[in-house]
């Protein structure tokens, strides 16, 4: 793992051994997790193998979700199973959740807007963050949040020949990724 971060946030676990996890890098000031997400960290163990750890995010605060000490260099085929089964069981809450809060007609948790907010006023970075903040309320599963999280790998991996038209043909920007390595720490963004 790069030296400046503090593991690797899953983005998902899919059940078919044949698909990778994905995961994106954690900084290592990355605030905690949010609800329902899922951090790994992994480091040579003593003698052989990996020791791999996994931490869960909660309403308040993050939780010891599960080690395996001195896993194989298969440790990805170790661990997809309780990935794949607690990313599940919180999406299920999540769901239950809203479902819940939209029967006893409590508004939805998450970002909201100001109806004042000049969003022409925000910035990039902000309408970014502000974005990000409000797909994160959704369930992992959600297709605009899925979507979403596709775009932004994409974009972010593929440099400026990815982004939509019409950004991606003006004359002053550079019309060649230079590609990201993750050995360089230029990515963030890996499958395991």
């Amino acid at each position: 793992m790069p030296a400046a971060v503090r593991g690797a946030l899953v983005r998902s676990a899919p059940s078919d051994p044949g698909r990778p996890i994905g995961v994106l890098w954690l900084p290592a000031d990355a605030p905690r997790l949010p609800l329902g997400r899922i951090s790994l960290r992994w480091e040579p163990a003593t003698r052989s193998g990996w020791d791999v750890t996994a931490h869960l995010g909660l309403a308040t605060t993050e939780v010891h979700l599960a080690s395996w000490h001195a896993a194989p260099d298969t440790w990805p085929h170790l661990v997809r199973p309780t990935l794949h089964e607690v990313t599940g069981l919180c999406s299920a809450l999540a769901l239950a959740t809203t479902a819940l809060n939209l029967a006893l007609g409590l508004p939805e948790p998450g970002p909201h807007l100001d109806h004042d907010q000049d969003l022409d006023e925000m910035g990039t970075d902000a309408t970014h963050t502000a974005l990000t903040d409000a797909v994160n309320t959704l369930a992992p599963t959600h297709p605009v949040r899925q979507l979403r999280e596709h775009l932004d790998t994409t974009l972010t991996a593929g440099g400026v020949d990815c982004l939509p038209a019409p950004w991606d043909d003006w004359a002053d920007l550079p019309h060649q990724c230079q590609g990201h390595p993750i050995d360089a720490q230029r990515c963030d963004c890996l499958d395991l």
